[in-house]
């Protein structure tokens, strides 16, 4: 009779498990991480705009990385097959947070993070659904680093109208979380025995901060794992840190995210004269 009831119990056990599972839509389970796609619509119209989110969710103490990683690691990337009159835009990066890995310090997300691409259908698609395939990689680490992957499918139906999804307010959360984009009214990088940049902005983003955090967008420029000396004043903001061991030259283009008072996510650019 125990053993019936160990049996029964082990069944109900499972049949919940299975059910909890797929109550998470087009989840994938791999080592250490939850991954799955989020459409913000759930039907959609010709010439639409919608959102479509890749969410990671690493286990406990476990990270997957931003577009750049930092002193290690491999961002999260996908790759999209689409139907003829459907398009997919780059992630919208949500401002990550620096993640002390050993010696190293590494830029990501930790618990979950959803990466929105913005989709566009064609005036003239036509067919009763368009069918969405993403092939997504990632790293995810913790003492030791796992690489995965899956390939991910839903089907979106076609209507005379759109129809929002109860997953909106979730992607809708992280889109949120995006930097904006910064105007420059001037920017220069210098490579001594340190790098320098000077960056005057178009508006007095920094007058009332008390805190700024930066994070480069190009890799092989700074060693993450240094401190940055941060000067700020009104429109100005002044970072020296360490070269990168890995620094070899200037790039054409130099970005990076400015995350003030650990709320407001400004990204910048400015080219390089001369390259």
């Amino acid at each position: 009779m125990r053993v019936v009831l160990c049996i029964l119990s082990l069944i109900l056990i499972a049949s919940a498990a299975s059910t909890a599972f797929a109550l998470t839509t087009n989840a994938v389970e791999r080592p250490n991480i939850l991954v799955s796609l989020l459409s913000d619509v759930d039907k959609f119209s010709a010439g639409d705009t919608f959102r479509v989110g890749l969410k990671l969710v690493p286990d406990d103490e476990w990270h997957v990385y931003w577009r750049n990683p930092g002193d290690s690691g491999m961002p999260v990337s996908i790759s999209w097959t689409l139907p003829e009159g459907v398009t997919a835009g780059d992630f919208h990066w949500p401002m990550p947070h620096k993640i002390p890995f050993g010696i190293f310090t590494n830029y990501g997300y930790e618990n979950e993070v959803i990466l929105p691409s913005t989709f566009k259908v064609a005036e003239n698609f036509s067919g009763e659904a368009v069918e969405i395939v993403g092939h997504a990689t990632w790293l995810v680490c913790r003492e030791q680093c796992i690489p995965g992957d899956a390939e991910i499918r839903f089907s979106l139906p076609l209507a005379e109208k759109s129809v929002p999804a109860d997953e909106a307010a979730q992607i809708a959360h992280y889109l949120e979380k995006e930097p904006k984009k910064l105007g420059l009214l001037s920017g220069s990088i210098e490579a001594g025995d340190k790098m320098t940049m000077e960056l005057f902005a178009a508006i007095p983003a920094f007058k009332q901060a008390k805190h700024i955090e930066f994070f480069p967008v190009n890799e092989s420029l700074f060693d993450a794992s240094a401190e940055a000396k941060m000067f700020w004043k009104n429109n100005l903001v002044r970072i020296t840190q360490n070269k990168s061991d890995s620094f070899m030259s200037m790039p054409e283009n130099v970005g990076g995210v400015l995350v003030v008072d650990h709320k407001q996510a400004w990204e910048f650019s400015f080219d390089q004269p001369g390259k």
